[in-house]
């Protein structure tokens, strides 16, 4: 578990929380203090329109220029948590290879004060089996450093 606390105006810019490296299956956000809102700007909002995107998962560069186009509480869906709620989220598709779901694209909007959350994050290991077939194997909850602090808007903050 990670502890992020960002200032006023603190924000954290789109991302993945996963890569073709670091197999992170789940991601579960804790608002501790239900300040702030968290943007999945490339979310699906009516589970009808799933059909249409079932065999699509487009490459980083696209899925990415593709958010810069949208806005936050227009296009995609924007979590304003109250105190103690919690967004749980996958970040591969179920296909055992561990590809990044494009579509799990997010973003820590700025904070109108002081923002605490806690991420839990769920590393998976790609193990091969005895057929040959890749598949995941669940390991246990990341765990990074106690606390993150990230600064007021204009500063970058590492990930």
């Amino acid at each position: 578990m990670q502890v992020l606390k960002y200032t006023e105006g603190g924000e954290f810019k789109l991302h993945y929380d996963a890569n073709e490296q670091e197999h992170r299956m789940l991601t579960v956000l804790l608002y501790l203090n239900g300040v702030g809102e968290t943007w999945f700007p490339l979310a699906l909002r009516d589970p009808a329109d799933a059909a249409s995107v079932e065999n699509q998962n487009p490459p980083r560069v696209a899925a990415l220029a593709a958010a810069r186009q949208l806005l936050p509480r227009r296009d995609g869906l924007t979590v304003a948590p109250k105190i103690g709620d919690a967004v749980a989220f996958y970040n591969l598709l179920d296909g055992g290879v561990g590809q990044v779901d494009r579509l799990s694209l997010h973003a820590g909007l700025p904070a109108p004060g002081v923002k605490s959350v806690a991420a839990l994050w769920y590393h998976v290991d790609l193990k091969q089996g005895d057929d040959g077939a890749a598949g995941l194997t669940p390991l246990a909850v990341g765990v990074g450093p106690a606390a993150k602090s990230y600064p007021g808007q204009g500063e970058k903050a590492a990930h």
